[in-house]
């Protein structure tokens, strides 16, 4: 199934966020390169990755909605960056 839906803009990282703040996060605070991260999202990696989840989700247009209205795209948030790997937590609060 197929989500056809206008995708959201980026989140936008907060650099002041404490890592230690999530559960399950080991951070090699030297390897901390969220700039990086946030230009990254920035110049397509966000669409790109939400066009591939779009493909393959089993979310419909309402339950999108929902999850738009409430603004949890927007409390995405990442960790642990490396050329190879990206992790995604969604910010509390």
């Amino acid at each position: 199934m197929t989500l056809d839906v206008e995708t959201p803009p980026p989140p936008e990282l907060q650099p002041d966020m404490d890592v230690d703040e999530y559960d399950g996060v080991d951070v090699d605070v030297s390897e901390y390169r969220r700039e990086d991260l946030e230009t990254y999202l920035q110049e397509g990696a966000w669409e790109q990755a939400f066009g591939e989840w779009a493909e393959h989700t089993d979310m419909d247009e309402e339950t999108f909605a929902i999850v738009t209205d409430l603004g949890l795209f927007e409390r995405f948030d990442f960790w642990e960056f490396n050329r190879t790997t990206y992790r995604l937590f969604a910010v509390g609060g």
